[in-house]
């Protein structure tokens, strides 16, 4: 076991305004009628707020934060009873006085109302836009799209980049009339890494400790009023973090050290913050370091190290203690025991000449036989969901990586990229596909870098195309560098509900606007401040 350990520390300025708000609070007499009130009381969440006063009587309060209509309006339920209360306010509108609704129940059933006016201050002038093109709004999701870039740093700071007129985006969630309700303030933050909502009603996302390309030193855990509760050092912290069902993080890193990238997986215990499991892709898919010179990716700024796996998608599958990643340069998705790292299957193209075949030969044996006749592989691949029954979505850019061809580089396939749902029957050691987003969705649905593809309910679906890119004639360029300079770069989205489009919508923003998009409720715990 590794003696590694990541640091928790709760930011000292953070710490302090908690207890400064706190001692505010208690020196003063707020009742429901007159609370105390502060807009982003952490500075970095400018459309939250949090109210905090007492009540007579034991209450649970109902908080309803206005929209433009019945998609646009949130109400939550703050179930406790209690004579104290903190009540964080999110999804307010940008620039203008919002009335909030506050009810508050007592035990007796008895109630009592109260309107609180929220002021808050316009958008920053770079903020992205949203462009809806369809909407059916009696079959949309729930929620907020909650967005965040990435390659944030320092590729925005290159000459190429700088030429491009390249920035990041903000981290932030619209609503479905495209209004923006929620953002961090510091551009950089969530901007590198991943944006994972956790079961406490917190996030975790990439702190602004970035190294070369999209490596982060650190992860922070904040709630929605952008308190920073918890930040955990990882070094080479990239594309993916989940939170296992006993409330410890799974992170894909690197290997301090290595002249590898991208292979390696770590556990960590949030409470004592030691690394208490770790695994090496390398050896749980031992592909021979003497085909590395042509199935390494190689970034320009980083010759070199041998990016030959390229996780960038990892799931927990509850039910036998087990992880499938996606190791987009091989175009492969890997199932292994937890326990044992033991392979269990592995679902890529095998090759047509066996002599060809570059997966070891004691693996063979576990590469998925396809079934049915319009059955394809995923290429160059993004995340990973596992749905309830088992089945798995995936985001498949339909980028081939070339894994059995020497020099071809990378070659974008398909002009749409597409959301997949595959099954596997372990027993049979087979794989099926069940279903695909084969739409004609235009030259926008090509991502040939980063994408995400959410699981929302049986037949309904949310698809990000996350890198569509342009140059300055509006034509959608084909290079897979172009990321690094395209001076135009879009997102779509897209839902789906039995096929039908219900939702579709272009995000505008700056530099490789969306990593990855999530729909969820603001208040998905449901908790006061505490």
């Amino acid at each position: 076991m590794s003696e590694k350990k990541v640091y928790e520390d709760l930011k000292p300025a953070q710490r302090i305004r908690r207890e400064q708000l706190i001692k505010e609070f208690e020196a003063g007499n707020y009742t429901f009628d007159a609370p105390y009130l502060t807009v982003d009381p952490f500075g970095q969440s400018p459309l939250s707020a949090l109210l905090m006063f007492r009540t007579d009587q034991e209450t649970r309060i109902v908080m309803k934060t206005p929209g433009k209509d019945r998609e646009s309006t949130f109400t939550q339920v703050f179930g406790e009873y209690s004579k104290v209360h903190y009540i964080p306010v999110y999804a307010l509108y940008a620039g203008c006085d919002n009335e909030v609704r506050l009810t508050a129940i007592g035990r007796d059933g008895r109630k009592a109302y109260q309107t609180v006016h929220i002021k808050t201050a316009p958008l920053p002038a770079d903020m992205q836009k949203i462009e809806i093109q369809e909407i059916k709004r009696e079959k949309l999701a729930d929620g907020l799209i909650f967005v965040n870039g990435n390659y944030a740093l320092p590729m925005h700071l290159t000459d190429a980049g700088k030429a491009a007129g390249q920035k990041p985006s903000y981290t932030a969630a619209f609503d479905r009339n495209g209004d923006i309700r929620w953002y961090l303030s510091d551009i950089i933050l969530g901007n590198v890494g991943p944006m994972t909502p956790l079961k406490n009603g917190n996030m975790m996302i990439g702190s602004e400790k970035a190294e070369t390309g999209y490596y982060t030193q650190s992860c922070y855990e904040i709630n929605l009023m952008g308190e920073f509760v918890h930040e955990y050092f990882c070094d080479g912290i990239h594309h993916d973090i989940i939170e296992m069902p006993d409330g410890k993080i799974v992170a894909l890193t690197r290997e301090p050290g290595s002249h590898r990238e991208e292979d390696y997986i770590v556990e960590f215990d949030r409470e004592t913050c030691e690394i208490v499991r770790e695994w090496d892709a390398k050896k749980i898919f031992p592909i021979p370091e003497s085909v590395f010179h042509y199935r390494s990716r190689k970034h320009p700024e980083r010759p070199e190290t041998l990016d030959w796996c390229h996780m960038n998608s990892i799931v927990y599958d509850a039910s036998d203690d087990s992880f499938i990643f996606s190791a987009r340069n091989q175009d492969a998705l890997v199932k292994y025991d937890a326990a044992t790292g033991e392979v269990k299957w592995i679902l890529t193209e095998p090759a047509d000449d066996p002599q060809k075949e570059l997966i070891p030969e004691e693996l063979r044996g576990k590469i998925l036989k396809a079934q049915g006749d319009l059955f394809f592989y995923p290429h160059g691949q993004h995340k990973v969901t596992l749905l309830p029954n088992g089945d798995l979505l995936i985001f498949d850019n339909m980028v081939s990586y070339h894994k059995y061809r020497e020099n071809l580089g990378i070659e974008v396939i398909n002009k749409s990229s597409r959301a997949v749902l595959y099954r596997v029957d372990e027993d049979q050691m087979t794989v099926e596909k069940l279903w695909a987003s084969d739409r004609d969705l235009g030259i926008e649905g090509n991502s040939a870098v980063m994408g995400n593809a959410d699981y929302l309910g049986t037949g309904h679906y949310w698809i990000d195309f996350s890198a569509t890119m342009f140059d300055n004639e509006g034509r959608q360029t084909q290079g897979y560098w172009d990321f690094l300079t395209a001076p135009v770069q879009n997102c779509l989205f897209v839902e789906l509900l039995n096929d039908e489009v219900v939702f579709k919508a272009r995000y505008n923003g700056n530099f490789c606007t969306c990593y990855r998009s999530h729909v969820y409720m603001p208040y998905w715990a449901g908790n006061e401040w505490k």
